[in-house]
């Protein structure tokens, strides 16, 4: 047992009480970002939380997840804390009984942060998650399966294979790419990964939804119609306009993701205007009509980041670019519609 487990009695209860020492609350703040910390590695290990869609390693994602915890009310109350361990008997509690009373309450916590960063961080993928969850309560075709304190999804009455290697996002977007179309519901979708999962037996037939949602992203991201070119729909504008409300469109999205990622100190200053530039190359041959190989997003990131690699591309940079792209591309088809 730690130094920190063996005052956490009476750190909580100088906590609940509303008066704890400086010291006393750091140990405190310091168990509840381990316990965090755990909880992440293991929805990491499962796929369930995705460090290169929030742009945050797992330590900083504790502390976030955590913070709610120390929120105090205006009488300076932990409210919380209070509310949580307020009926517990803490002096006659075991050790073990506290510690893991409070990592339930972390566990819960972090569950809680990493649905709000979701949203925060990525409000497509968080968009998807939230009509998979209502096609699955709607159809009934998907069983909810807790496994590891976390919800999965199981065709209903399938066998669940549970022996075999548990699908990758890359498995389900490899699975679902024939499955689904531009403007499909996530309805149809949900019946067609039914389907297609009874029919296979290379993984396990359990699935996580944030992977299923990751896939889905992508896969519409890839199959996203491309913007017409501004010298077919607008014959009349010169070049230098197309780019001109082409930088406009960037200009904007910087604007409004500079808080999200660079002031929280998510990504450094440096990879944003990286990815601005990306974005800007990627966007101009589309719209020039110079497309060609080179101007891929994996390539042109590649030009931007040294040592590149794709597999750290996929992890670190695909998601966040992809969204950049869609939010800068669809301003730029509305200020060449003006």
């Amino acid at each position: 047992m730690n130094r920190f487990e063996r005052n956490l009695r009476e750190n909580l209860l100088a906590v609940v009480g509303g008066n704890p020492s400086p010291s006393q609350l750091s140990d405190l703040v310091i168990i509840c970002q381990k316990l965090a910390v755990v909880s992440l590695r293991q929805k990491k290990a499962r796929m369930t939380f995705r460090e290169e869609v929030l742009g945050l390693k797992v330590e900083d994602a504790a502390y976030d997840c955590v913070a709610e915890l120390f929120r105090r009310d205006e009488g300076g109350e932990y409210v919380q804390f209070r509310a949580y361990f307020g009926g517990l008997d803490l002096s006659a509690a075991g050790d073990e009984c506290l510690i893991s009373q409070l990592r339930r309450l972390v566990f819960a916590k972090v569950n809680e942060g990493l649905a709000r960063m979701y949203q925060e961080a990525d409000p497509v993928l968080s968009r998807i998650l939230r009509n998979i969850r209502l096609a699955v309560s709607s159809l009934r075709n998907f069983d909810e399966v807790e496994r590891f304190g976390e919800v999965y999804l199981l065709p209903t009455f399938a066998d669940p294979l549970e022996h075999l290697p548990t699908a990758t996002t890359e498995d389900l977007e490899r699975l679902l790419s024939g499955a689904v179309q531009p403007g499909t519901n996530a309805p149809t979708v949900l019946n067609n990964l039914a389907r297609l999962l009874n029919g296979q037996e290379q993984f396990s037939r359990i699935i996580s939804p944030i992977g299923l949602a990751i896939a889905i992203r992508s896969i519409h991201s890839r199959l996203q119609a491309p913007v017409i070119p501004a010298s077919e729909a607008h014959p009349q504008m010169a070049e230098e306009d197309i780019l001109s409300a082409l930088d406009h469109a960037l200009q904007v999205t910087r604007d409004s993701m500079d808080e999200r990622y660079v002031r929280r100190k998510k990504i450094p200053p440096n990879l944003f205007d990286s990815y601005f530039t990306v974005v800007r190359k990627y966007l101009s041959a589309k719209l020039l009509c110079r497309d060609g190989n080179e101007s891929s997003l994996f390539n042109l990131a590649r030009m931007e980041i040294p040592g590149l690699t794709r597999s750290a591309y996929r992890l670190r940079h695909r998601a966040r670019l992809e969204y950049l792209l869609k939010m800068t591309q669809d301003r730029t088809r509305e200020v060449l519609s003006e």
